[in-house]
């Protein structure tokens, strides 16, 4: 719809804020750069081109010019909420919290129903701990957009870290009927039914998840764990050696994986010796 609006009116600024959040979270880099340097050849003066030029910047991973392209937009405006929250999740990414926290409380003074400044103070406080505060965040971000996958599964995941595994469960469940793409919130969804023992639909989530995903270590990862929990010590060393196939960071763990079960299924099998 913003393709369409900007190729009939090139010279469009309302609403390209918007737009370049669009293109940054489907991370196409080249419609985004070239809609950020249109934007702001045809006006310098527009907080919107400035925020578009900030988000081509952090899609590339620079920050620190994301950061002075929201600033640029925030001196044109002052009252322009969603340039403030911009310039708070810029901020995360370098662990900047109270940097962070100070924009999105500026981007809450212009508007109080802005939902994306309540997630990113939750986000904050979910960094730091400070699961009853994240949570109280989260649940005024979901107030104000009850459709939004993510805020549901934020809210889990604060749950999660508050061992209140069924509420949890009941938030990923909520969140995948809104975006039955997100693949991470089936992840949290099948760590919380290992946590509380069900394997069976562990089992049979994981295998959705390596069919979409099949090149995902933590997944062989899990269905390994899932495996040996269920006593299938042969299940369960044939998927942590496909993890280990895999190119990843957790060959060691995935090592000491392997090693523990062989180690213990030869402690068993001699106890068995001993016994007869």
């Amino acid at each position: 719809a913003f393709a369409a609006a900007f190729a009939r009116e090139p010279y469009r600024v309302k609403g390209m804020e918007y737009y370049s959040s669009c293109l940054w979270q489907l991370k196409k880099q080249k419609e985004l750069c070239d809609l950020a340097f249109s934007v702001i050849e045809y006006n310098q003066f527009a907080p919107e081109a400035w925020i578009a030029l900030g988000n081509c910047f952090s899609l590339q991973r620079d920050h620190e010019s994301a950061l002075n392209f929201f600033h640029r937009a925030i001196q044109l405006d002052p009252r322009f909420s969603y340039a403030h929250c911009l310039k708070g999740h810029e901020y995360i990414y370098g662990d900047q919290f109270v940097k962070s926290k100070n924009c999105y409380e500026l981007a809450l003074k212009t508007d109080r129903n802005n939902f994306h400044a309540w997630w990113g103070l939750g986000n904050v406080s979910l960094k730091q701990e400070k699961y009853d505060r994240a949570l109280e965040y989260f649940n005024k971000a979901n107030q104000l957009n009850n459709k939004n996958s993510v805020i549901h599964s934020y809210i889990g995941i604060v749950m999660e870290k508050m061992d209140r595994n069924p509420e949890a469960l009941a938030a990923f469940k909520r969140s995948e009927e809104l975006n039955p793409k997100a693949l991470m919130t089936r992840f949290h969804k099948t760590q919380i039914y290992y946590k509380m023992g069900d394997y069976s639909n562990a089992l049979c989530e994981l295998e959705q998840l390596i069919n979409l995903s099949p090149k995902e270590s933590q997944l062989y990862i899990m269905i390994g764990n899932v495996y040996k929990r269920l006593g299938n010590s042969q299940k369960a060393l044939q998927y942590y050696m496909s993890a280990q196939d895999l190119e990843n960071k957790e060959s060691q763990r995935v090592k000491n994986l392997i090693d523990a079960l062989t180690n213990n299924n030869q402690f068993n099998n001699f106890e068995i010796d001993a016994m007869n």
